[in-house]
């Protein structure tokens, strides 16, 4: 490596002085310089391009491409930086998951749809073609975008415990001073959602969401109008009509940088211990113990909806608004599921499905059975099995007690795991993701176990006659 640092940069000629007045000032007249001696002990002929962040810096020539590279900018962490994609790698269960899992949603959020990628690794530029430089193909990023949603971590607290990776907390700890008067993070919350996110300015407006929230808006007798409803996108830019466009939901950040919940924390500090999601940032949601919202067992996330003004390039995103990041919440003792079908106990040994989800549909493939109306099954035991979607895979259930559920009735679902002296985490979410083992026999093997065609009744975990939020009224 040439020691370039060793060598005085000179500023006196050469600079483009009309950029000392931009963003980058005259740090960008100094990466010129820098790379201009870099050049010159090369012997390249092509001199460095260097501007303001986004654009392009080469060095080289024909024969010799050498160096490229660019300065990124906040728009790039949103769009083009991954983390953990909480939706498979494979496209068929990909959009079995979307199908079985966030279709509902979605469209109950207006019709939006996930974001679309287009890795940063894709947009690399090749170093043995950089001259000449051709036009990009924009139907190539038009193709070749996959959804993308980014996971979110999450904690619940033990009674009165302090979260196992801290942070100093939302406004209401922080500056509302209830840390001076002895109160904790653990006396106030019963744990956090954490998002990853770019850097504020990009979105107009970030909103929490999921089911259990929905439901309370709309018992409050706040109804949506067509304000709410996803505008198309599939251009390089946001359409303008979305500049009038709402987000369902508990709104967290508005007009790009107003904080709207005195429960949001941005930015959170790092994990300890755990990956790391820069140049991302943490965007903390802490959970209010006298929230009825998220019910364990249920898929929260956040929704985003682009500032639509230039240059705001968003990579020929389908929906504005569009889903970010998310994941399934649960705690170490409870989650909950959707009633698929209802096989209930005629006689001892004999069973028959009566009731099945119209609002839901069954998996296929990988083994499952699909219930029917009517289908007689031959079966030891008595009380009735419930097939259950719980967060993306199907499981037969008992319950604790002769109470009955039908189909379509989100259920409470006891864990038995013994004790826990830990607080729980996104790490320890079980049963599995779609995709249990890493070839098609270890997934049909799991399934024809967990939810198909041998019946085993899970024996762990059973339906329970619980609320988890009490109406006070």
């Amino acid at each position: 490596m040439e020691n370039l640092w060793s060598k005085g940069i000179e500023t006196a000629s050469g600079v483009d002085l009309s950029k000392e007045g931009q963003m980058s000032g005259s740090l960008s007249n100094r990466l010129v310089q820098l790379f201009r001696m870099a050049n010159e002990t090369k012997g390249f002929t092509y001199a460095p391009i260097a501007v303001d962040p986004g654009d392009y810096i080469r060095i080289g020539d024909d024969g010799t491409p050498g160096l490229a590279l660019s300065l990124p900018i906040a728009y790039d962490v949103w769009y083009l930086w991954k983390t953990v994609n909480v939706l498979s790698d494979n496209e068929e269960d990909q959009l079995l998951f979307a199908q079985l899992v966030l279709d509902p949603l979605l469209t109950r959020l207006g019709g939006i749809t996930p974001i679309r990628m287009v890795p940063k690794e894709v947009l690399a530029p090749d170093p043995n073609s950089l001259f000449p430089i051709d036009p990009p193909d924009l139907t190539f990023f038009q193709d070749k975008g996959f959804y993308f949603v980014k996971e979110m971590r999450f904690e619940t607290f033990i009674k009165d415990r302090s979260p196992e990776y801290p942070s100093p907390g939302p406004q209401r700890i922080t500056q509302d001073g209830m840390d001076k008067q002895g109160m904790g993070q653990g006396d106030v919350y019963a744990g956090y959602l954490a998002f990853p996110v770019g850097s504020l300015g990009v979105m107009e407006t970030i909103s929490f969401v999921c089911d259990s929230l929905l439901d309370v808006i709309e018992k409050d007798g706040q109804e949506y109008d067509g304000t709410y409803d996803a505008v198309s996108g599939n251009g390089l830019l946001p359409p303008v009509e979305s500049q009038a466009g709402q987000c369902k939901g508990l709104l967290l950040y508005d007009e790009a940088y107003l904080r709207t919940c005195i429960d949001a924390e941005y930015p959170a500090a790092e994990m300890q211990g755990q990956s790391s999601i820069a140049p991302h940032n943490w965007l903390r949601l802490w959970l209010d113990k006298e929230n009825t919202y998220p019910i364990p067992g249920e898929f929260v996330g956040i929704t985003v909806k682009p500032l639509a003004v230039p240059p705001h390039c968003w990579w020929f995103q389908e929906t504005s608004p569009l889903l970010y990041s998310g994941n399934w919440f649960e705690t170490d003792y409870y989650t909950s599921g959707i009633v698929l079908a209802v096989i209930k106990n005629t006689d001892e040994g004999h069973y028959e499905a009566s009731e099945v989800s119209d609002e839901h549909s069954q998996r296929t493939g990988y083994g499952d059975y699909i219930v029917s109306v009517g289908d007689v099954f031959l079966l030891p035991g008595i009380g009735n099995i419930y097939k259950v979607r719980v967060k993306d895979q199907d499981l037969y259930l008992k319950s604790t007690d002769f109470k009955e559920y039908q189909a379509n009735e989100r259920v409470a679902i006891a864990k038995g795991i013994g004790i826990n002296i830990n607080n729980f985490n996104w790490t320890q979410l079980t049963p599995g993701k779609m995709i249990p083992g890493e070839t098609v026999d270890s997934r049909q093997d799991y399934d024809l176990v967990m939810s198909g065609q041998l019946f085993e009744i899970n024996s762990t975990w059973v339906i329970a006659p619980i609320t988890f939020y009490e109406d006070k009224t």
